[in-house]
């Protein structure tokens, strides 16, 4: 008994990291997306080639 309960103080701590962890990964995901994403090229004039 007192292992599953280690195990589960274990888990209840670490499990917070985990979650931190996929915020950043899907932080950077979301900037990755925006950085690759094509912007259409702007004429001399201003406009947007269309």
């Amino acid at each position: 008994m007192q292992n599953k309960m280690n195990e589960f103080i274990f888990y209840a701590e670490v499990q917070p990291i985990f979650a931190f962890w996929a915020k950043i990964v899907q932080t950077y995901e979301i900037s990755a997306t925006f950085a690759t994403r094509k912007t259409p090229k702007r004429q001399q004039n201003g406009y947007y080639k269309r």
